[in-house]
């Protein structure tokens, strides 16, 4: 199932992750993002994928004592299309077949991520998380979500 370390502990570290994404950063400033570069793992074992991300406060409600943030996280299609072509080569190589043509690879291969967080400013913990992955290959789209809400209230 995985062909590393990376990989397990990238699968167990997933959603203790995601929930702490807006953790550690400056203070963040409505209409001022921060942007940054990150990197997913490759899932076949391959190099990383390169990202971009942009964390920004989109609104704050003083009564309520929150603030609406946004993450978002997206690839450059064409550096994802070339390190799966990659990947797949290295594959196909160790396995002994034919490497693939890039006629072989699906168009497109895109993969994006997004989460709206809604942070409570007296605790410094979020009241909820919802995170989504669009990957998209070829005619093919699939979506997934996760949704962390705190109870204690």
């Amino acid at each position: 199932m995985f062909a590393s370390q990376e990989q397990v502990e990238a699968f167990a570290m997933e959603s203790i992750q995601l929930y702490h994404l807006v953790y550690g950063w400056e203070p963040l400033e409505k209409g001022s993002p921060i942007i940054y570069d990150s990197e997913l793992p490759n899932p076949f074992g391959g190099e990383a994928f390169p990202a971009f991300v942009e964390l920004a406060l989109i609104d704050g409600d003083s009564d309520e004592g929150t603030a609406l943030i946004h993450w978002a996280q997206s690839f450059d299609p064409e550096f994802t299309r070339q390190i799966m072509m990659q990947t797949f080569t290295d594959m196909a190589m160790r396995l002994g077949n034919d490497p693939p043509t890039e006629s072989d690879l699906p168009e497109p291969f895109l993969i994006e991520d997004y989460a709206e967080i809604v942070f409570d400013m007296e605790s410094s913990w979020n009241r909820s998380l919802h995170y989504t992955r669009t990957i998209e290959v070829g005619p093919s789209m699939r979506t997934d979500s996760k949704l962390f809400v705190d109870v204690t209230d």
